[in-house]
């Protein structure tokens, strides 16, 4: 918008009085406020997301480092775009899901460059090479989402918008010689990119080494969408030549071949980005959009299930609490605590087979994998250690964890943060099924629980260890044993503090529309209780009707404390963050507008309309009358 203003403003193509722009600027005002209602909680859930703080420095901020993005930007004008998580023109610009589209069905960049060539100022000039810049240099591209590193090109839409109203301006006043200076330029790009692409000779090594001709990642889909662009420039051209005379039908038909082109094209793309799918039709239809309808078991929705290997968000289909998940809007905190243990967190969570010790922690009891019909019946195994098999309903191999800790329980042992950062991320995952993770301020707060004393950990001193990654400092022990040092890493020790912990968790655990409720029958002393739920500010905790301070715990996750030798309710209620402070910004925003209106009367500015035109045989009814 301020690209916009001040582009505006250069070109002198907005005119206006001071009274306009204090009027303009209080709506503008009003109606962002009247937005924080819904602004406001948003903002508060990605900001604790580690991908929002990282930007762009030294020459990230200036040149692309993988030049595959330029060419990218420059297909992205000329050819229908890629489907989002699959680039086929540029398989290496590792730009999946950025949306990098801008294509104009049909006419592509035809009146686009028509006008850039032949309207030597003006404001549509101006907007449009601004952008296009802005797009090629990543600092200028990364403002358009808070100068965040990662890659993202989905404000092009507003660019689209520019150019598509450049095109149907030059097909208002269509122009034979103009047309001319946009469609060869834009003919002969298009055909230097398909043979760059389509026809650069390549080598690989998979499945053996072998020579071909084209670099894109699948040479058919590539065609298919290479045939579809020039036969839109080859409609353009006919239409321009044979009814550029004839305006009445060149409008008729360029509105039919348009139509046309767009449904057709819209079916190829669905087409395309189907064909990428990994699971068909039949097996989404009948085992995940019917809602997990024919599995047995009694307490699928009321306890943690694991959907290994199957399509994103089956447990969601299933509506069914689960730690696989194909979702970008989650607690910071889980992507801190998933990236901790070493599994990769963006835009899914997906932990594999080697972090079998979180299937535990997170209180996973049952396993779903997809049935293999052509297995023996006695093959039914799984890679997770631990599981037996129950049965084989609604197409998939249901296993059940015969370590299953349920939901909340204690630790007996307590180790720092730093302690547990000097760990390797291969074991963390089991790691915290034998102790809990605190800061130190938080073993002094909980002395009478964590055996915290005065100068315990004056000798755990921060040092850089030039070996290990990077982005982490690992303490240095100089006369301080970590009881890290005794912990055992292997299936067996796995099942036995599984096993431990399963003794000292909560009797009951449900979900509420609020959160959630425990009860928790404490045989020792005053202890905190863990919770697998990921740590947010929106948490309010009641033990026995009594408001108690949520701690976030093991990187991540939440605990409270819970008196000993006695059993406690256990009550968490969840407020949405900053949803109060904007339903008050909102509601005074509105009040504020309404007063504006009614002593105001609103701003009323001057209209300029089109002139219109009655039809030839309108004119002739209106004689007859």
């Amino acid at each position: 918008m301020i690209v916009y203003y001040v582009v505006k403003l250069i070109s002198k193509s907005y005119h206006f009085h001071l009274r306009e722009f204090f009027a303009l600027a209080f709506e503008c005002v009003a109606g962002f406020a009247m937005s924080m209602i819904l602004l406001l909680p948003s903002v508060a859930a990605i900001t604790g997301n580690y991908r929002v703080a990282e930007f762009l420095y030294g020459w990230d901020a200036v040149v692309y480092p993988k030049g595959q993005r330029y060419v990218q930007i420059l297909v992205s004008l000329f050819f229908p775009g890629d489907v989002p998580a699959k680039n086929n023109f540029t398989p290496s610009a590792g730009a999946k899901w950025s949306s990098v589209a801008a294509y104009i069905p049909m006419f592509s960049m035809t009146f686009v460059i028509a006008h850039l060539r032949l309207k030597k100022r003006g404001f549509f000039r101006r907007m449009i090479i601004i952008l296009l810049i802005m797009a090629g240099i990543p600092i200028l591209n990364s403002t358009f989402q808070f100068l965040n590193n990662n890659y993202y090109a989905r404000w092009f839409y507003m660019l689209t918008l520019l150019m598509v109203l450049v095109t149907v301006q030059s097909l208002d006043n269509f122009n034979l010689f103009e047309f001319k200076r946009g469609f060869i330029p834009t003919a002969a790009i298009t055909l230097v990119i398909t043979a760059l692409i389509g026809l650069m000779p390549d080598e690989t090594d998979k499945p053996i080494k072998s020579f071909h001709i084209g670099i894109a990642e699948s040479p058919k889909r590539f065609w298919v969408f290479v045939i579809a662009t020039i036969c839109g420039l080859a409609l353009t051209l006919l239409i321009a030549f044979c009814y550029h005379k004839k305006r009445k039908w060149f409008f008729r038909i360029t509105v039919i071949a348009l139509s046309l082109f767009v449904a057709t094209y819209s079916t190829m793309y669905m087409w395309s980005a189907r064909s990428y799918a990994d699971r068909d039709d039949e097996f989404m239809i009948n085992y995940a959009l019917n809602g997990g309808k024919d599995i047995t078991i009694d307490d699928v929705k009321e306890v943690r299930s694991d959907f290994y290997k199957t399509s994103d968000n089956m447990g969601m289909f299933w509506q069914v609490p689960n730690i696989q998940a194909f979702h970008s809007i989650v607690p910071g905190s889980l992507m801190n605590f998933y990236n901790n243990v070493g599994v990769q967190r963006d835009v899914g969570s997906r932990p594999s087979t080697d972090h079998y010790g979180l299937r535990g922690l997170l209180s996973v009891k049952y396993l779903f994998e997809e049935d293999d019909p052509d297995a023996a019946a006695t093959a039914y195994s799984t890679h997770m250690p631990g599981y037996h098999y129950l049965r084989t309903e609604n197409g998939f191999d249901a296993y059940e964890n015969d370590h299953y800790v349920p939901m909340g329980f204690t630790y007996d042992r307590f180790i720092t943060k730093e302690e547990y950062d000097d760990l390797s991320k291969d074991v963390r995952h089991l790691a915290l099924l034998k102790a809990m993770v605190l800061t130190q301020d938080q073993m002094e707060k909980y002395a009478d629980i964590t055996g915290y004393t005065d100068g315990m950990y004056l000798n755990l001193n921060f040092s850089h260890d030039p070996n290990k990654s990077q982005d982490v400092h690992y303490p240095k022990y100089e006369g301080f044993k970590s009881i890290t040092g005794d912990f055992v890493y292997d299936e067996t020790s796995y099942f036995a503090d599984t096993e431990q912990l399963r003794e000292h968790s909560c009797t009951s655990f449900r979900y509420t529309k609020e959160g959630f409720e425990a009860q928790f029958d404490n045989q020792g002393g005053d202890n905190l209780l863990f919770f697998s739920i990921p740590y947010e500010k929106g948490w309010t905790a009641y033990v026995n009707g009594e408001k108690t301070e949520v701690e976030e715990v093991d990187a991540g996750l939440m605990a409270v404390r819970v008196p000993g030798r006695q059993t406690s309710e256990i009550k968490f209620v969840y407020h949405t963050p900053l949803l109060k402070e904007g339903c008050i910004i909102s509601g005074a925003a509105v009040v504020a507008l309404a007063i504006y209106l009614i002593i105001f009367k609103g701003f009323r500015a001057k209209r300029k309309f089109r002139r219109t035109y009655r039809t030839k045989q309108y004119t002739k009814k209106m004689r007859r009358m």
